[in-house]
């Protein structure tokens, strides 16, 4: 009779442990919902608390680390950013998703970083996305982001723009109306030097999607490369009206009136771009230079 009263009490505490297990999951599930939303609607100090409250009970819960890391990286903490990113690809290496953010803290970090730094960063990036894209083959972004690389990269740092191709290729046989991908072979040809078939796509691309910032950055820059300044001031104009808020338009545009020696409108442009992103390293430079020859 002992026994079997040990036996029931032994069950009931395994019952009362299931209850509170399931409870607190069901708890969990409510505030990851929750906190979804405010990121979301970008509502990241609320989302951040929410992710935190989370770990207090599940320290080892991935997905709050990964939301918790992608809230950095809106904030503009890299640093933080790649440090919870990383944490959560660790501990969930399977999935496509932690690694297509990861690479983008690290694309990031490459951004604002010195010479040596960008470049280790650039293979870090590099090997999440060929891991984002084996494990999901299907995304669109990892692909074009990965392509990007191997458009922009030097060829010691694995640069290759027939690989490139190969990327937009994967993209558009899942997606055939997509506009980057399209953008991969103009600058694909630009980059073998064939410039009558780069201008010729890039024109195309223009006039399907004038609006489009891949778009206008993309022809802008060939007509930097050539040095038709006139024609890279009209295209950045328009991409500064069609993106007033965006940092990259602000210091694309400084760069043609820096071209063209027009420095005071050139030093305007770039603080404009670095008050909306203190962090761009290209945009510094450009202002150094341009205060330089200001002076």
């Amino acid at each position: 009779m002992r026994r079997l009263y040990i036996s029931i009490i032994r069950i009931a505490v395994i019952m009362m442990a299931l209850t509170s297990c399931v409870q607190a999951r069901f708890i969990i599930g409510i505030e990851l919902n929750k906190g979804k939303q405010y990121f979301e609607n970008a509502h990241y100090d609320s989302a951040e608390t929410v992710f935190n409250s989370i770990l207090e009970h599940d320290s080892s819960h991935t997905l709050s680390w990964h939301y918790l890391g992608r809230i950095q990286f809106e904030k503009g903490e890299l640093d933080s950013s790649i440090v919870l990113l990383e944490r959560a690809a660790d501990e969930n290496p399977e999935s496509p998703g932690f690694c297509y953010w990861l690479g983008m803290a690290y694309a990031q970090k490459a951004l604002t970083s010195g010479l040596f730094k960008k470049a280790s960063f650039a293979g870090k990036m590099k090997k999440v996305w060929k891991k984002a894209v084996e494990l999901d083959p299907g995304n669109a972004m990892a692909h074009l982001n990965l392509a990007l690389f191997y458009l922009e990269a030097p060829g010691i740092a694995g640069g290759d723009s027939d690989k490139a191709i190969a990327q937009a290729d994967t993209i558009l046989m899942y997606y055939p109306d997509n506009f980057e991908a399209k953008c991969v072979y103009c600058r694909a040809y630009e980059k073998k030097k064939e410039y009558e078939k780069a201008e010729e796509c890039y024109l195309q691309r223009y006039e399907e999607g004038p609006t489009e910032d891949i778009a206008l950055r993309y022809l802008g820059m060939f007509y930097i490369d050539r040095e038709r300044y006139d024609d890279a001031e009209r295209i950045f104009k328009e991409y500064v009206e069609v993106y007033p808020n965006f940092t990259d338009s602000h210091y694309c545009l400084g760069v043609a009136y820096h071209k063209q020696e027009r420095y005071k409108e050139a030093k305007a442009e770039y603080e404009r771009a670095l008050e909306l992103w203190p962090h761009y390293e290209d945009a510094k430079d450009g202002l150094k230079d341009v205060n330089k020859k200001l002076k």
